[in-house]
C-alpha cells in the first residue's frame, strides 16, 4: 500500500480539503482514542496493529486519536473500574514528558504512514478521561497553592482563560509538534492530517458563548505559528449558539447552557476546517427515566437535519466540514434486542447517516470526511456500547456489530477516491 504523501491543505476557494497537486481529499475515518497509550507498551502494540490493519483493509484512511495523557488522577479513576487498564502518561507532570510514550507515538505515526493512513490527533479533552483541561487546572492551582475547583463544569472551564494553564498547554504543544520522530527522522510528517485542539470543549459558565471561541482562536493561532504545514481544527460537538439564531432550532436541547456556538467556535481564520459530532442517543431529550427512548425514525430525522445544518453553516463560514465523531449504541430500542433486531436497527441508522454523508461528498457541498465512534481491536472491551469491530470482538460484541461493520465498510468503499 502506498504511503501517505504530501500535506493535506484547504483549497484556495475554501470549499474542500485537497492534496498539494490540487486533487480533492475526501476520507472515511474511524475513532480509536486509545492508540497512543497502547503503542507505548510493546506488549500491547498488537491492539494498535490490528486496528491499523483492519482500517486499511476496509478503506478507512483517517484515524482520530488522543495525543495526550496527562497526570495520574484519571488513571486512578480508570483503575477503580478496570484494574488491568492502567495507561502510561505522556505528560506525568507539567512540562515533563515520558520518552517511552513519545516513542510509542513515533511508532504509531510510522506504522500508519506505511499503510497509507493519516492520523488526526486530539490535543486535550474537556472531559476527565486522560487528564486534559481538568488536569491543567489542578496543576495551575497546585502551583499557586490553591484548591482546585470541583464540579462537572467548574473543574475544567478555568482552563480557557487561566494564564498558567495556557502556558503549560502551549509548552505541551511545542513538545509534541517540534518532536523529531525517532524512527523516521521527520519532525513534520504528512501522515498527520492535522491537529484537533480539543475534544468537545464546553463552557457552561459562559452565557455569552464567547470564551471557547476566543480560546480556540488564540490556541489555533499559536499552533499555526509552531506548525504552518498541518491543518488545525477545534473538534467541537457543534451546538448552535447566538451567532446563528435561526439555526438554533436544529439543536437537540437548549444548548445555551453549554457555552458553545458552532459558527463562532470554528470561525477563527486560524482554524482550517470545522468539525461536529452527532449523538442522538445522548443528546435527545427525554421526559424522565421512565420515558421511552426515541424511535429510530425520530433519531434519524434529527441526525440528518443536524448534518445538513452544519454543512450549510460551514459553507457560510468558508470552511470544509468533518463529521469527526458519530455513532449508535449497540442494542437498539426497547424490544429490539429481544426480537433480534438491535443490530439491524443500528445498521440502518449507520446506513442512512453515511448515505447522507456520501451524498454531500459527491455533491461537493463541503463535507470532507467522517469518522465513526469507534473502531477497536477484538481484544478491547466495548466499554460504552458504541464500539464496532471489523474482525471478531469480546463477549459476542463482534457478532453484535457485524451488520453495522458491513455498512461502514460499504460506505468507506463508496466514498469519493482521489485518483492515483
Amino acid at each position: 500500500m502506498a504511503r501517505a504523501e504530501g500535506f493535506v491543505r484547504v483549497s484556495p476557494d475554501r470549499t474542500r480539503l485537497e492534496l498539494p497537486d490540487g486533487r480533492p481529499f475526501y476520507f472515511a475515518g474511524a475513532n480509536c482514542y486509545y492508540l497512543l497509550t497502547r503503542a507505548a507498551d510493546p506488549g500491547l502494540r498488537h491492539e494498535c496493529t490490528r486496528v491499523l490493519d483492519d482500517a486499511a483493509a476496509a478503506g478507512i484512511t483517517v484515524l482520530r486519536l488522543w495525543a495526550f495523557a496527562d497526570g495520574d488522577e484519571w488513571n486512578a479513576l480508570q483503575a477503580a473500574h478496570n484494574p488491568p487498564c492502567l495507561h502510561p502518561q505522556l505528560q506525568p507532570s507539567p512540562g515533563r514528558f515520558d520518552e517511552r510514550v513519545f516513542r510509542g507515538l513515533d511508532w504509531l505515526v510510522a506504522e500508519a504512514a506505511a499503510r497509507g493512513l493519516r492520523l488526526l490527533p486530539v490535543l486535550t479533552n474537556y472531559w476527565q478521561e486522560y487528564g486534559g483541561m481538568r488536569c491543567y487546572v489542578r496543576w495551575a492551582c497546585a502551583q499557586r497553592g490553591q484548591q482546585p475547583p470541583t464540579g462537572e463544569g467548574e473543574a475544567a472551564e478555568p482552563f480557557y482563560s487561566d494564564p498558567d494553564c495556557q502556558r503549560m498547554f502551549h509548552a505541551a504543544l511545542h513538545a509534541l509538534v517540534h518532536r523529531t520522530n525517532s524512527l523516521t527522522g521527520r519532525m513534520d510528517d504528512p501522515a498527520i492530517l492535522g491537529w484537533a485542539l480539543a475534544n468537545e470543549p464546553r463552557c457552561a459558565g459562559d452565557t455569552s458563548c464567547a470564551r471557547v471561541a476566543l480560546w480556540a482562536h488564540h490556541a489555533a493561532t499559536f499552533l499555526k505559528e509552531l506548525d504552518p504545514h498541518h491543518l488545525v481544527t477545534l473538534d467541537c460537538e457543534g451546538f448552535l449558539g447566538p451567532s446563528t439564531p435561526a439555526a438554533c432550532r436544529a439543536n437537540p436541547f437548549d444548548c445555551a447552557a453549554s457555552g458553545c456556538d458552532f459558527a463562532s467556535d470554528c470561525g477563527s481564520p486560524a482554524i482550517d476546517f470545522a468539525c461536529c459530532h452527532l449523538y442522538p442517543d445522548h443528546w435527545l431529550p427525554r421526559a424522565g427515566e421512565q420515558a421511552p427512548i426515541m424511535s429510530l425514525q425520530e433519531q434519524l430525522r434529527f441526525a440528518l437535519g443536524w448534518l445538513d445544518c452544519h454543512v450549510e453553516l460551514s459553507r457560510q463560514l468558508g470552511k470544509p466540514l468533518v463529521l469527526s465523531e458519530f455513532g449508535k449504541r449497540r442494542g437498539g430500542w426497547p424490544g429490539a434486542a429481544a426480537a433480534g433486531r438491535g443490530d439491524e436497527q443500528r445498521a440502518e441508522y449507520y446506513r442512512q447517516v453515511l448515505g447522507a454523508a456520501l451524498r454531500h461528498m459527491r455533491a461537493g457541498s463541503g463535507l470532507a470526511g467522517w469518522a465513526f465512534w469507534m473502531l477497536a481491536a477484538p481484544s478491547y472491551p466495548d466499554y460504552d456500547g458504541f464500539t464496532v469491530y471489523f474482525s471478531g470482538g469480546p463477549d459476542g460484541a463482534g457478532s453484535g456489530s457485524s451488520r453495522t461493520a458491513g455498512v461502514i465498510k460499504e460506505a468507506a468503499a463508496a466514498a469519493p477516491k482521489q485518483p492515483p
